[in-house]
């Protein structure tokens, strides 16, 4: 019987599987196993949800969300099977009879850290509804800001060109009184008089210069108004809209934070709910656990020790190439223990070994 497929993919190992029914045939392992991946597959959702909704809450939107989530859920699932992996008895080690399954450091501070970093947009979604509120009025300030920031300059710009205009439009009233009441005296006076001639002259040039000038500042408001219109209609509104959409994931973390107890309390929870699925099938399904580690323990040495024969047959026969009268490894030279885990040296080499430099050595393994 196959395990199924949540534990091939929390990483169990199916030849495993089958050398422990051989022996254990009723042991229930595989529905054990099931249910330890089950439990494993927890944290990995919760992982994965969460950082899908930090990237939503980031702007990014729904389907850069799916992408995030997909990619933590899979790394998560990797480091679990890394967790499984580690938590073992050394193949190096004899296995005992009692063993004493322990925490692998640097992956559990590495799912202690994943824990705690995504326990905060699961804070975020849990307090959604009660943020809004400060958000939003948030948002309202960033955009009477920023209008205030544009527009600012051109406002200012814009009253005092009023001002202006005012001044201009009084000076050419004047100008043009002055035009009137002097045209006046000379139509009254007989004959022509030089001094009302030229200051007949002298107004009607000021009249036209107050007109001009007054024409000037008539055409600068004019454009002062049409670029206000336009900044209104482009940056202001492109600015309220990102505003409106953003959706201040910071802004967001600091107003929860602002209550550091329940923050505290509820990273802790969301810690516990990714950690406790990995400790529990240790207590609830001891046994199984123990047969399964126990066959990959002997399986792995099994591994190791035939790929030491094979290197030791390649070693012997280069080494016959080099020296025919070579026979093996002097039994006198050396005691293994368990070969290849626990060697210990007594005497030295060989003196057919210890006559071949490294490199020599390494060549003649390459050609055989």
């Amino acid at each position: 019987m196959q395990p199924h497929f949540p534990s091939r993919l929390a990483g169990v190992d199916p030849d495993v599987v089958e050398a422990v029914l051989k022996t254990h045939p009723a042991s229930g392992i595989v529905s054990g196993l099931r249910m330890v991946a089950l439990l494993k597959l927890f944290p990995v959702a919760l992982i994965s949800v969460s950082a899908g909704h930090a990237a939503v809450l980031a702007g990014q939107g729904a389907l850069a969300g799916l992408a995030v989530g997909t990619f933590f859920g899979v790394f998560t699932i990797n480091c679990l099977r890394l967790y499984s992996a580690g938590g073992g008895v050394a193949p190096h080690l004899e296995f005992p009879k009692s063993p004493a399954w322990h925490f692998p450091p640097v992956l559990t501070v590495l799912l202690v850290f994943l824990a705690i970093f995504f326990a905060q947009p699961a804070l975020l979604w849990v307090f959604d509804s009660a943020l809004e509120k400060d958000v939003e009025r948030h948002r309202r300030s960033l955009i009477t800001m920023n209008e205030v920031s544009v527009l600012q300059p051109l406002t200012d710009q814009r009253s005092e060109l009023r001002t202006a205009l005012s001044d201009a439009s009084t000076r050419r009233d004047a100008a043009q009184q002055r035009l009137a009441q002097t045209t006046r005296e000379l139509a009254e006076v007989s004959g022509t008089s030089q001094i009302l001639e030229d200051a007949l002259t002298d107004q009607t040039h000021e009249l036209d210069e107050a007109q001009a000038l007054q024409l000037s500042l008539t055409n600068k408001l004019a454009s002062v108004e049409r670029e206000i219109a336009a900044v209104k209609g482009t940056q202001l509104v492109a600015y309220e809209t990102h505003v409106t959409h953003a959706r201040f994931l910071l802004r967001r973390l600091a107003l929860v934070w602002r209550a550091p107890a329940i923050g505290v309390l509820l990273t802790l929870l969301f810690l516990a709910l990714v950690m406790l699925p990995l400790l529990i099938p240790r207590w609830l399904y001891a046994d199984v656990l123990t047969a399964y580690e126990r066959q990959r323990h002997a399986h792995s040495r099994a591994v190791i020790r035939a790929a030491y024969l094979e290197t030791q047959a390649a070693l012997t026969t280069a080494l016959r190439s080099f020296s025919p009268g070579y026979q093996g490894r002097n039994p006198t030279a050396f005691v293994d223990v368990d070969p290849p885990f626990a060697p210990q040296w007594h005497a030295p080499v060989p003196a057919v070994a210890r006559a071949i430099s490294q490199a020599e050595l390494i060549k003649l393994l390459r050609k055989s």
